[in-house]
């Protein structure tokens, strides 16, 4: 299948939901993996960051915004999957309120995984599929600010020769979140999308 068609196809998704209000009938889900370099047992304890995040924010009006700040603070130096791990962990004990779905603030972990570690598809690949793909979604819209040129974009990010050793329909994500970000990038106008 052709980049062309494969962005197609995701525009068309992101068309379905914004006429219908409906998202398309599911995928299968795809399987689950861990980030490259890392297995289930390797992944780095989180309890110390979570007694520093407890310290850092106190209990007032200002402890959401200071939490979140201090999360996307941590991508640098922990990666999206550490980030996203204590983000889950904070909501199950409620430290987080649970006011909203958090997808658009893990967009944030997204923009913030592909300016610390690059437009590429490992950088891409360290994003979790949590939160409904807002750490890809948020990937695509820096990458398509840091390489305004679509085309290269999507071709850089969505390396046909890398996706081949990841999970199945891997590389068909990737260019799901190109969707989203031309998308985005385009202020929902899908006409200049």
């Amino acid at each position: 299948m052709t980049w062309k068609r494969l962005l197609a196809t995701a525009l068309l998704s992101v068309f379905a939901v914004s006429c219908t209000g409906k998202p398309p009938p599911p995928l299968s889900p795809p399987p689950v993996t861990t980030p490259i370099g890392q297995t289930a047992s390797s992944a780095p304890d989180l309890t110390p960051h979570l007694r520093n995040l407890e310290d850092e924010c106190p209990e007032d009006n200002e402890r959401q915004g200071c939490l979140e700040q201090a999360l996307l603070a941590l991508v640098p130096s922990e990666g999206p999957e550490s980030v996203m791990r204590l983000l889950t962990t904070l909501l199950e004990q409620g430290t987080l309120k649970k006011i909203k779905d958090y997808h658009d603030f893990v967009h944030r972990i997204g923009r913030a995984t592909a300016k610390t570690f690059g437009v590429t598809p490992q950088a891409f690949f360290r994003c979790p599929r949590d939160f409904n793909y807002g750490c890809q979604h948020g990937f695509f819209e820096q990458a398509l600010i840091e390489v305004p040129d679509l085309k290269e974009a999507a071709l850089r990010v969505c390396d046909r020769e890398f996706f081949t050793t990841q999970a199945p329909k891997s590389l068909f994500y990737c260019f799901h979140g190109v969707g989203h970000g031309v998308m985005m990038a385009r202020a929902y106008d899908l006409t200049a999308s």
